[in-house]
């Protein structure tokens, strides 16, 4: 029992280390918030700063891939076991193995350790060297690099083996014997004595391209630019050790070089030739970014001059927030709201700045007449919109019969309460009511009665005590249109009214549901050609809801010419 009770403490505990292959939420119970998180969408890389020391996460699926600590301060480790995603499996009780001590993690090894060999498993690193203080990926090139003081240990990502090295102080022992055969295995080659100074001079000469990922010819926060350096030797004797080198001029902050290309002979009338990549992230704020070109040579024959590289770039600015689209999704499909009818409402916002927004809240302001459907809200959070991304709302509205008042705002504003935008949305809204019915009181009764055009103010049998139906009829369907006025035409007397009286008939009398699924009532002028097409076409309102089983009623008040 006080075996498991131990056991269950030691599994409460915060864990102590982090490693590749971790989640974002166990580096934060690790190491705490960080002080500043970069999202570099077109790199796919996450970037968390602790001061000077960096944890990189891969977007698509939130594990750790990178570290670099060259401050000492982040509780990482590489145990030899840890592969990846498993490795916080492989660290079970990892809260209760130190880390490596600062010596054996940033360089020193044991005098007991054999050197390293190339093919040597990644394990083996670690259990000879500790946990590096950098551990870097070229996943293009399927290669991981461990820092160890100024010296590197250059991983294969397919089998986790050593495949070159560079030494440049005793962090790391290799056999004299195979030293050049791992740094040739990069690129590096060491001056032998046999090569001497130089016997003739060497000339640079040399020329500059670039190009950004998107090829717009500007470079965008979060962007990347690749800069390659043609050399080629005009001189009579061979250039050793040439080494390509990148200064930024400008901007002082918000860009980044990676890339050191490795050291290479040019012998006279040849070509070399040197990448380096330019990251601008968020914080670059400059129009132009100005980096210094240049080459040196071992022996002094240096490229001079050296070339200024003048890039465009787009500074990081203040997000823009617009409308870009407004849809209705009404059962009429004809893109507008009628009184009564419920539709789908989408609204689609674009950020077309050039930084992305903080995190946002969105509010909708409503006219009277305009009214959300049933669960619905008029208050949603959308997050933070990246730089030529699209947030869309959809919500599902009607309008009351009166339909006047159905102005629609959309409000944006960040998690301090600070407005961001406020976008007008526009509603086109058909069917309204209008007009007036003359209505005539009995002398001996106080019920309104509708006034007969023939028959004085007797009311008609037909408009009341219509006979209820006895079931509802889910499968009937009913169209009913009344045109009264017509410019060329002499008016239709009461055809709105007796349109609108078949509509009640349809409704009480025959089963017929009073929604727009299964009735279409359209009067006055928004009986139009265009309206008829919508409904009797062949993918129209009618042809989408009549089957075998379907019941139909179409009644129509009027001339028949509903455009003269």
């Amino acid at each position: 029992m006080a075996m498991l009770l131990g056991t269950l403490a030691l599994a409460a505990q915060p864990p102590a280390r982090f490693s590749l292959g971790d989640s974002r939420e166990r580096v934060r119970q690790v190491q705490g918030a960080p002080d500043v998180i970069e999202r570099l969408a077109s790199l796919r890389r996450e970037v968390w700063s602790y001061g000077a020391s960096t944890v990189t996460f891969d977007p698509r699926t939130g594990y750790l891939v990178e570290f670099e600590d060259p401050a000492r301060r982040l509780k990482v480790t590489l145990a030899p076991g840890s592969t990846g995603r498993g490795a916080a499996t492989a660290r079970a009780g990892d809260t209760a193995s130190p880390r490596p001590s600062r010596t054996q993690r940033h360089g020193a090894t044991r005098s007991a350790a054999p050197p390293l060999t190339i093919g040597a498993s990644r394990a083996d690193v670690v259990r000879q060297l500790g946990t590096p203080w950098a551990y870097t990926r070229d996943a293009g090139a399927r290669h991981a690099f461990l820092a160890y003081g100024r010296s590197i240990v250059r991983l294969s990502l397919d089998g986790d083996t050593v495949s070159g090295w560079i030494v440049r102080d005793s962090s790391i022992r290799v056999d004299a014997r195979d030293l050049a055969a791992g740094e040739a295995a990069m690129g590096l080659r060491r001056a032998t004595p046999s090569a001497g100074p130089a016997s003739a001079p060497a000339t640079l000469r040399g020329s500059v391209a670039w190009r950004d990922d998107d090829g717009d010819g500007v470079v965008s926060p979060g962007e990347r630019a690749r800069v390659t350096l043609a050399v080629h030797n005009d001189g009579p004797g061979d250039a050793r050790d040439v080494r390509g080198v990148l200064r930024v001029e400008s901007p002082a902050t918000g860009v980044t070089v990676q890339g050191t290309p490795v050291a290479t002979r040019i012998a006279s009338g040849k070509d070399g030739r040197f990448s380096f990549r330019l990251t601008a992230d968020s914080t670059q704020g400059a129009t132009e970014l100005v980096a210094v070109v240049g080459a040196t040579e071992s022996n002094g024959f240096d490229l001079a001059p050296s070339l200024r590289l003048r890039i465009p770039a787009r500074p990081a600015g203040a997000p823009r927030i617009v409308l870009r689209e407004v849809r209705i999704d009404d059962a009429s499909r004809d893109g507008r709201l009628a009184p009564r009818e419920v539709a789908d409402l989408t609204v689609r916002v674009a950020n077309t700045g050039s930084a992305p927004t903080s995190a946002l809240r969105g509010r909708l302001l409503r006219g009277n007449d305009l009214v959300l459907a049933a669960g619905a809200r008029d208050t949603f959070a959308l997050g933070a919109i990246d730089a030529g991304a699209v947030a869309t709302i959809t919500v599902g509205v009607f309008t009351n019969t009166r339909a006047l008042d159905t102005s629609l705002h959309l409000e944006l504003a960040d998690s301090a309460g600070r407005l961001v935008a406020r976008l007008p949305i526009h509603l086109p809204v058909t069917g309204r009511a209008s007009g007036v019915l003359d209505v005539a009181v009995a002398p001996d009764s106080d019920a309104p009665r509708r006034h007969a055009p023939r028959d004085g103010d007797r009311e008609r049998d037909i408009e009341r005590d219509i006979p209820p139906a006895a079931t509802r009829r889910p499968d009937a369907v009913a169209v009913v249109l009344g045109v009264e006025r017509y410019r060329r035409l002499p008016d239709a007397r009461f055809a709105e009214r007796d349109a609108a009286l078949m509509r009640r008939y349809a409704v009480e009398a025959l089963g017929v549901n009073d929604d727009v699924e299964h009735l279409y009532y359209r009067s006055g002028a928004d009986v139009t050609t265009g309206e008829l097409h919508k409904l009797f076409g062949e993918t129209g309102w009618l042809a989408r809801r009549v089957s075998a089983n379907t019941d139909l009623l179409v009644y129509w008040a009027g001339h028949g010419a509903p455009d003269a």
